[in-house]
């Protein structure tokens, strides 16, 4: 039986996991406009599993990926894909009506969420703010992904399956005939049989080339910095941490900080870059509820 010839456009984690499953029953291509894979989104995400996410179904989605963070394919990695990091979720007095709403929507779902004292969250993290604390919730589920095996693993699977992945490759048109014509920036083309938009940011973009119907999806920026960890403190246990309002999140980045403002701003699809004052209210919001020295 002839395999389909399938492009896949995007190599972040959406697009080299789809096509690492799907090498082993068909011609796959994959393209990337950059110089290397996971270049936008996927290399600079806070790189975290976390099941209490945006909603249920994103929730499901994520727990239902848990087995193979857990125990993916032999020789996928050569260390395990996941650290444990646990998660502090914290509400101030004006936020105490969120920790019900928190036990409505995950109660069931995420059972392993569970309040704690607020000396045992200070003996977690001794850098917070007593003072501003009402209640904290804990959720030992929350684990450090390491991206660069995930993506690696899945490089590698696509090219054990003989599949090909093409980086500076930007696709400028597509038409649709007995198969799918695909240009390239470089003068280049190819046909496929199925195209797969795994193009991230640039969806909508691809999409109209290919007079899909649009789905909607907006780009939006979110920033994240890094800074020092306060002098004398060992922060590499420190859980991650946010409010419920959903206003800033903290973690440990090697040896470091990484604090955003959990922003989600509209932005064009691009090279996205931080805003200075996106990166002051990030510091200026974490310092509210953490003793954090910013030089």
């Amino acid at each position: 039986m002839k395999q389909p010839k399938i492009l896949v456009i995007g190599a972040g984690i959406v697009g080299l996991s789809v096509a690492a499953e799907l090498a082993s029953d068909a011609q796959v291509t994959v393209v990337e406009m950059e110089s290397q894979p996971a270049y936008h989104s996927s290399g600079r995400s806070a790189a975290a599993y976390i099941e209490p996410y945006i909603g249920p179904i994103i929730a499901h989605l994520t727990q239902l990926s848990r087995d193979f963070f857990t125990a993916p394919p032999p020789g996928f990695a050569d260390a395990p894909l996941l650290k444990a990091r646990g998660g502090l979720m914290l509400a101030n007095a004006a936020q105490l009506p969120l920790v019900a709403a928190v036990d409505r929507t995950w109660g069931v779902m995420c059972p392993a969420i569970h309040e704690i004292s607020l000396d045992q969250a200070c003996a977690r993290l001794p850098a917070l703010r007593r003072e501003q604390l009402a209640r904290v919730l804990f959720d030992p589920l929350v684990f450090d992904i390491d991206v660069h095996a995930l993506i690696s693993g899945h490089r590698r699977r696509v090219f054990q399956s003989a599949g090909t992945i093409r980086t500076n490759t930007r696709v400028v048109a597509l038409s649709r005939g007995a198969q799918w014509q695909v240009q390239f920036a470089d003068g280049t083309a190819m046909n496929a049989d199925i195209v797969v938009n795994a193009a991230g940011a640039w969806g909508e973009v691809i999409a109209h080339m290919a007079a899909a119907a649009s789905v909607g999806l907006i780009p939006k920026r979110r920033t994240a910095c890094l800074i020092d960890a306060p002098p004398g403190a060992d922060v590499g246990a420190w859980p991650m941490v946010h409010d419920l309002a959903a206003t800033f999140y903290f973690r440990p980045d090697a040896g470091r900080l990484m604090v955003s403002p959990s922003d989600e701003t509209p932005s064009q699809p691009c090279d996205a870059q931080a805003e200075e004052i996106d990166v002051a209210t990030a510091i200026d919001r974490a310092q509210q509820w953490a003793d954090l020295p910013v030089r």
